[in-house]
């Protein structure tokens, strides 16, 4: 799921003035780590981090989601399907 396109974006409501998605992403990807994702996941109170199938505790849950975003953001399909959809849009 991490790796998949996400279509949605095309009804972004401000994708219409993304016009530097390219030059942001460049500039922000690499201020965007584990430690981050770890510092701000941190931060959601444990009674936010209900239990689900391979996440019992809210630490799993925590960790579940430090490597969701990784991963995620290692996904080039992300920027490339927000450029995509502001090319057919304008």
């Amino acid at each position: 799921m991490a790796l998949t396109p996400f279509p949605a974006i095309r009804d972004h409501v401000l994708l219409p003035w993304a016009s530097s998605l390219s030059e942001v992403d460049g500039l922000l990807r690499s201020r965007l780590t584990d430690a981050l994702f770890t510092e701000v996941l941190d931060q959601v109170p444990d009674a936010w981090l209900l239990p689900e199938p391979g996440f019992s505790k809210p630490a799993e849950k925590r960790r579940g989601y430090v490597t969701y975003l990784s991963r995620r953001l290692s996904a080039a399909s992300f920027v490339e399907e927000a450029l995509r959809a502001r090319a057919e849009l304008i």
